[in-house]
């Protein structure tokens, strides 16, 4: 594993774990030397950044969980805890961006789809 070992020992849960930045983030508190907790809507692809940070030594637990909903957030934010004893750390990434479905310009966005992005780009 390389890196510093800057963040030997230490706990952290990150959201948006799944792919782009959140990915990235987990993989480098993992190759810093942290317990990395993945939160993310998407098993396999939590998975698969699981597996790429074993693959270096490092320690990962897979959170499924929608940001938007406090229940699977507190489960998951639970489960680490119990998992390790504690959190020292929760880097919140996870978002939206709905293209496609509904994402428009202000005067035409859908109630629905303005309150899905906020509960997950703000309030999650």
């Amino acid at each position: 594993m390389a890196g510093t070992g800057r963040m030997a020992g230490k706990r952290a849960l990150i959201t948006g774990a799944g792919s782009g930045i959140g990915e990235a983030t987990a993989v480098l508190f993992a190759q810093e030397g942290a317990r990395v907790g993945l939160v993310g809507r998407t098993v396999s692809k939590l998975d698969a950044v699981a597996e790429r940070i074993r693959a270096i030594g490092g320690e990962a637990l897979v959170l499924p969980a929608d940001v938007a909903d406090e229940a699977a957030i507190s489960g998951a934010v639970l489960a680490a805890v119990d998992a390790w004893g504690g959190l020292d750390a929760c880097v919140a990434v996870a978002g939206i961006e709905l293209v496609n479905q509904g994402d428009d310009r202000v005067d035409r966005l859908e109630l629905a789809v303005w309150q899905q992005i906020i509960d997950t780009n703000l309030t999650g």
